[in-house]
């Protein structure tokens, strides 16, 4: 026979026992009270538990309370009476026993589930029910030392109550961790791909690692050291960006700086003075935000700084590359009026010149190979000045010495010229040769005549302008005299008809 078999057999018999008690208690002597209280006694005994932790006492309160029962059956007042006491002392003894034990096991397991429970942090995701679990567990302790065995077994139900309603609220917060562990992790990648494994590989090697680590709680069920790590993981992340984020500001700010140094290198500087000052007072900007911490600030005010340098640098290397083509130029004119001053007849009259021009030519040659371009074009404007000077007076002199050489030439030639005659401006009858000899000679024949005498003016003989002075030789032979002696008649001298003829 089984267990609870043999515990329905009992409460049969204990039932069956009190019927008949209630049969014969009408005519005997029957010791209810005392059969009473063991019955009670005996129900206390199965209330706490008992038969797990006084099974042998309580199984001899029930055999005697049957035999108490039994007794009265028989009418043996004096058993009956004497095994319901022996069944209630039993029952106590099982109660004393049995008590301890219970609130013992019931504080243990609700101890574990608060235990549990906080793995969970139920503190966090569940704070009232967990909080109401600590305080019921805490005067269960309280009462089993003080030995209210009882109550503390209650205090532990109610306990374990509290505890298991948090530990169902924090498990449904479990996918919220996992998704935050999986967010964390995606934002390490990103920061890595970012540059940060560049300036932060440790700290996010850290995070990673964190991260895995907390992944390995939760499914532990352990939220609360999981949580713990990823707060680890969130500092280490947060330190690799900011570590990242100072790289790059540092990077920038000096690429900046180097820009502005480049710049302000620049022999062209000076057109774009405003705007370098500007750029300049932008580094001064990001390098205060760096100092500050405020990285992305910083980037910002750098990356501005660097634009504006760069858009000055394209123009000042415009405006170089324009200046260095006119220094370039301006040396090459110097070079060759050099070259024509060293070629002249009369160099030697004028070799303190040219050598102070052949001083400033190598001057302004050294100046451009160092691109100094603004002092190589002053050093070869101040040559050219020389050579323009020199060249003029060579010029001159020249010409006073081929006048004096002429001079006895043209007035040979003065003899044979007859007059001077000027160019009219007259848009309906235009002058040409032709009309001239015609005029002077009365012979439209003898045009060139005045061609060949004017050679050095008239390019092409169809082509004389107005204002032009030509002379007009002497004919030769009778036509000559006769166009003169005919001029005459007509109105007096040469020049009086040339006169009259240009009115």
């Amino acid at each position: 026979m089984n267990i609870s078999k043999k515990r329905r057999s009992a409460a049969f018999a204990v039932s069956m026992a009190c019927a008949v008690v209630a049969v014969l208690s009408c005519r005997l002597e029957v010791p209810i009270q005392e059969m009473s209280q063991a019955k009670v006694s005996l129900s206390r005994a199965v209330e706490v538990k008992s038969e797990k932790y006084a099974p042998d006492e309580l199984k001899k309160s029930r055999e005697l309370l049957v035999a108490s029962h039994k007794s009265v059956s028989d009418e043996e007042m004096g058993d009956a009476k004497k095994n319901a006491d022996l069944s209630y002392q039993e029952s106590q003894k099982a109660i004393a026993k049995a008590l301890p034990l219970l609130a013992k096991d019931s504080l243990a397991e609700s101890k574990k589930v608060y235990g549990e429970a906080d793995n969970l942090y139920a503190s966090m995701y569940a704070s009232q029910s967990f909080g109401n679990a600590g305080k019921a567990l805490q005067q269960a302790e309280t009462l089993n030392t003080g030995k209210n065995y009882w109550e503390s077994h209650l205090k532990s139900q109610e306990a374990l109550r509290f505890s298991n309603e948090a530990k169902t609220a924090s498990m449904a917060r479990i996918p919220e961790v996992k998704a935050e562990i999986q967010r964390l992790n995606r934002e390490a990648d990103t920061l890595a791909s970012k540059r940060g494994s560049e300036f932060a590989q440790a700290d996010i090697s850290t995070a990673k690692s964190r991260l895995s680590s907390a992944d390995a709680k939760v499914g532990e069920k352990n939220l609360k050291s999981a949580h713990s790590l990823i707060n680890e993981a969130k500092v280490a992340l947060g330190g690799a960006a900011t570590k990242t984020n100072r790289g790059m500001s540092l990077e920038k700010l000096n690429a900046a700086k180097k820009t502005l140094g480049d710049v302000e290198a620049s022999p062209m500087k000076q057109y774009k003075e405003n705007e370098i000052k500007q750029a300049a007072s932008l580094i001064q900007g990001s390098t205060s935000l760096h100092n500050g911490g405020s990285y992305p600030q910083s980037i910002a005010k750098s990356e501005q700084a660097i634009a504006m340098l760069s858009g000055i640098s394209v123009v000042l290397g415009q405006k170089e590359t324009q200046i260095g083509e006119e220094a370039k130029n301006k040396l090459m004119l110097a070079e060759n009026g050099l070259e024509k001053l060293n070629k002249s007849e009369m160099k030697d009259q004028y070799t303190n010149d040219i050598g102070k021009v052949q001083g400033l030519v190598g001057k302004s040659r050294n100046e451009l190979e160092r691109k100094s371009y603004r002092e190589s074009i002053a050093s070869s404007d101040e040559a050219l000045t020389i050579i323009n000077s020199v060249s003029v007076a060579m010029e001159k002199s020249s010409e006073a010495k081929k006048g004096e050489a002429e001079k006895g030439k043209d007035d040979s030639l003065q003899e044979n010229v007859r007059e001077v005659y000027i160019v009219k401006l007259n848009p309906r009858n235009r002058d040409c040769l032709w009309k001239i000899a015609w005029y002077t000679y009365r012979n439209a024949s003898l045009w060139p005549l005045i061609y060949v005498a004017n050679k050095d003016k008239i390019k092409d003989p169809d082509l004389i302008f107005p204002g032009q002075k030509l002379v007009i030789p002497v004919a030769p032979g009778k036509e000559g005299k006769s166009a003169e002696k005919a001029k005459k008649a007509e109105g007096g001298s040469t020049e009086a008809n040339t006169l009259r003829q240009n009115q």
